[in-house]
């Protein structure tokens, strides 16, 4: 699965931390880490191999972001990871479940999935909370009411 990294050059060291832990936490994750550059960023290709696929981009946010999206199709489900947000702890079998359900939803209502709530996430009234939705391995799920934290890892 393509995962987006939202980064730029000068963040570089962000990169790389971020990539570390999911490769130390979830080593066998099935991401290819897509990474906006202007300067070729030659360390991270030693280092992470075909985990991660440099593409050139303009410097400036919007046409870094439709190029970015070019690279995929209408209906792809992709993982969104900003450089500045990285792995804590995850139980990465329970993550390759996930993982391997959310590749076969075919629901257009179901427009993402994330492993962890946070910020505003914690506050009553973002999920929706009488409705809960079982995965196939039995993970309880919860539709958000409030369409924010756009920045936490997710599905898309």
């Amino acid at each position: 699965m393509k995962a987006i990294v939202l980064t730029c050059d000068r963040y570089r060291v962000l990169t790389d931390h971020m990539l570390h832990t999911y490769q130390s936490m979830w080593p066998g994750n099935p991401f290819q880490f897509i990474v906006p550059y202007q300067e070729y960023p030659t360390g991270l290709k030693e280092k992470y191999g075909d985990k991660i696929k440099p593409l050139q981009t303009p410097k400036e946010i919007m046409p870094t972001m439709q190029r970015l999206f070019e690279t995929f199709g209408d209906d792809e489900w992709i993982y969104w990871c900003i450089d500045d947000k990285y792995v804590i702890w995850i139980d990465s079998e329970r993550a390759h479940r996930i993982h391997d359900w959310v590749v076969t939803i075919t629901n257009p209502m179901v427009r993402s999935v994330t492993f962890c709530r946070c910020r505003q996430s914690l506050n009553p009234g973002f999920l929706d909370m009488d409705v809960p939705y079982t995965s196939p391995d039995g993970q309880v799920l919860y539709e958000k009411m409030v369409d924010s934290e756009p920045w936490v890892h997710q599905f898309l």
